[in-house]
């Protein structure tokens, strides 16, 4: 946008103002504005969405089913987090070991 056009918008909106801003409040109104466009075009340039991994579709899945089983049990006889993150990561293990075998024997 040329900024005579910009000036003239900008005048415009001051004037329509019924409490005129001052001249530090305008600086200060505009920088944060620039500021704010800048952090969303670099927070959007420097965060592409990951891959989703084999492990984390088998994690997804084997917590779900983890849920499942457990919701009639009372809190108290629930796995903790951990404990099911340790429970998915030793079947994962297997996982693999069954798979490098496949691979070997094919």
């Amino acid at each position: 946008m040329p900024s005579n056009k910009l000036l003239e918008r900008l005048g415009e909106f001051v004037d329509n103002q019924t409490i005129k801003p001052t001249k530090k409040e305008l600086t200060i109104i505009i920088n944060q504005l620039y500021k704010e466009k800048e952090d969303k075009q670099k927070k959007a340039e420097i965060k592409p969405k990951p891959k989703i991994t084999a492990y984390n579709e088998f994690y997804k899945v084997q917590f779900a089913i983890l849920k499942e089983k457990e919701i009639l049990l009372k809190k108290e006889d629930r796995m903790s987090s951990i404990k099911k993150t340790n429970y998915i990561n030793s079947l994962w293990k297997q996982e693999l070991s069954k798979r490098i075998e496949d691979d070997i024997e094919n």
